[in-house]
């Protein structure tokens, strides 16, 4: 049975891989969210000042004092660099994941291939857990090669303004190494239930959007002020995702049946 759901897993990966409608927006979102974005406002910052940039007092004021920044634009820079840009950074496991599990069993129905899988000597459980595990790897590899990006961005830039700019590692670590993780499943999971219900795999990306949500409110209200992304709160937010993530899995695997993936 391992071989085949392992079988199973390549498969998916190499579907992935085939289907320039799936991976160009991968491709096209992370250069978008991680270069392109910081570059331009990185740009602006250096070349016109904080003159044009309104509405993040409440942002400005949430630096920690130790970091002895004295003028505008280093404020800025590092609100920027270590709330605003990881914040927007989230959107790419979310996004990522599910366009990739919006394609598993919708696409399957699509080409034809689902009654087959079905055939296949494994219990539903465990070709759920397989779909999950062929989703997860291209995901959060997608998420880490962005990470690298931005880093490699904000390291540009930052060494002009802030020169002596002091690395977050632990930040970095609970932001990638259990925030995204944790968002990678949550979006498979939700969308590789809503796949296994949709026709295509159109309506499936479609009905995927919605766990976009929580991120973009998380985005809305730091950009307002009224969160802002701390170490605490990060971590925070990684726990309840992980709990979501555990009741969304155990849910989904138990409401698999032959009858609802074949309708």
């Amino acid at each position: 049975m391992r071989r085949i759901l392992w079988a199973i897993i390549k498969k998916d990966i190499k579907s992935i891989l085939s289907s320039w409608k799936v991976w160009f927006p991968m491709v096209v979102l992370p250069i978008m969210l991680v270069v392109i974005v910081p570059s331009l406002l990185f740009f602006q910052l250096s070349h016109q000042g904080t003159k044009d940039i309104k509405g993040m007092d409440e942002m400005l004021r949430a630096i920690p004092v130790q970091y002895m920044l004295t003028t505008q634009l280093q404020k800025v820079a590092f609100v920027f660099s270590n709330y605003f840009f990881p914040t927007l950074f989230l959107f790419i496991p979310m996004l990522s994941s599910t366009i990739i599990a919006a394609n598993t069993f919708a696409g399957e129905k699509e080409r034809k291939t689902l009654e087959t899988l079905l055939y296949a000597p494994v219990r539903l459980e465990n070709l759920f857990f397989a779909k999950i595990i062929g989703v997860f790897v291209p995901a959060y590899f997608v998420t880490i090669i962005s990470f690298v990006c931005s880093v490699l961005v904000n390291y540009y830039w930052l060494s002009h303004i802030l020169p002596d700019f002091p690395i977050p590692y632990f930040r970095w670590f609970i932001h990638m190494g259990i925030l995204c993780p944790s968002l990678v499943i949550l979006g498979i999971t939700f969308s590789v239930w809503t796949s296994a219900r949709a026709s295509t795999s159109q309506e499936a990306q479609q009905l995927s959007g919605l766990v976009v949500l929580p991120v973009l409110g998380i985005f809305m209200a730091q950009g307002t002020g009224l969160f802002i992304m701390e170490t605490g709160p990060m971590i925070l937010i990684a726990g309840l995702i992980i709990l979501l993530d555990i009741f969304l899995v155990l849910f989904v695997s138990r409401s698999f049946s032959y009858e609802s993936l074949l309708k």
